[in-house]
């Protein structure tokens, strides 16, 4: 049986009703298969960032097999660190984009957000000074493959964990001495639980110090369905969703715009700024 919790909320001049419903927990069940076998909270939800072109996969890099920090490669994380009071974690897909991710960051910075960014390894290459710019401001870095490459548990073994490492060490390139705790698959296409296989995409993350991530709430941002609607999506919160979002990868205005809406929204309503477990 579904159950939907209603929430009201009113930012600025709207009055936002929404239903926060564990059916997209159920739908992303059936995404992934045998989910006996692996612990997952708040499972991430279909729909994410429309795939960047794809280059031709590198072989994959010399990168260090010792972990940063225990990766647990039978665990994809999607509440946040916190579990008592209201915490929200919010998180950011594709960037780093100098047109979006300089004024998210000056967003989160006005209202002393500490979130995550999710690195596509391309745009870390390009613009390592962004890179720089989100661990300097205190966030934390997430990987997110080499050029956003979906289906990832479909690719040949050795194209999968090109795609995890390449884009991992791109981000290290940027910034050596910071810690990349998480691993975000493209369209959170993670290899299915029941999967014995040591080189599915989360025991590549594992190895590699880099817990899978996924998400509870997905604004669906990325195919710009208008400001309102982001707000209501965020709105959904409860007391320790992962919020994903995006900085990159298209037309960010309408995620600006919601972001200034929601979080003085959040603030007031007592939410405490988190990361992901």
């Amino acid at each position: 049986m579904i159950t939907s919790l209603p929430v009201q909320a009113t930012i600025g001049e709207v009055v936002v009703h929404s239903w926060k419903s564990i059916a997209g927990l159920v739908a992303a069940s059936a995404a992934v298969s045998a989910c006996a076998a692996v612990m997952v909270t708040n499972m991430p939800l279909p729909g994410e960032a429309a795939a960047l072109a794809p280059s031709e996969t590198p072989v994959a890099n010399a990168s260090a097999d010792a972990p940063e920090g225990a990766a647990d490669a039978d665990v994809i994380v999607g509440n946040t660190e916190h579990s008592s009071g209201k915490h929200i974690a919010l998180t950011f897909d594709d960037g780093p984009d100098p047109a979006w991710t300089p004024q998210v960051l000056d967003l989160l910075a006005q209202y002393g957000v500490q979130a995550t960014f999710c690195l596509v390894g391309t745009n870390a290459e390009a613009h390592p000074d962004l890179v720089q710019q989100i661990v300097d401001a205190g966030h934390v870095l997430c990987g997110h493959t080499m050029t956003h490459q979906e289906g990832l548990p479909s690719l040949p073994v050795e194209d999968r964990e090109a795609q995890i490492v390449n884009g991992l060490d791109a981000i290290r390139a940027a910034v050596p001495d910071a810690p990349v705790p998480y691993f975000r698959a493209p369209f959170g296409a993670f290899t299915p639980a029941a999967d014995p296989d040591p080189n599915s995409v989360q025991r590549i993350a594992a190895r590699h110090g880099m817990r899978s991530l996924g998400w509870s709430i997905d604004t669906e941002d990325w195919t710009q369905p208008g400001e309102d609607a982001i707000v209501s999506a965020m709105t959904q919160a409860g007391t320790n969703d992962v919020v994903l979002m995006h900085d990159g990868g298209g037309d960010r205005q309408q995620t600006l715009a919601a972001l200034e809406r929601c979080l003085p929204w959040l603030v007031d309503q007592g939410y405490e700024f988190d990361l992901p477990a």
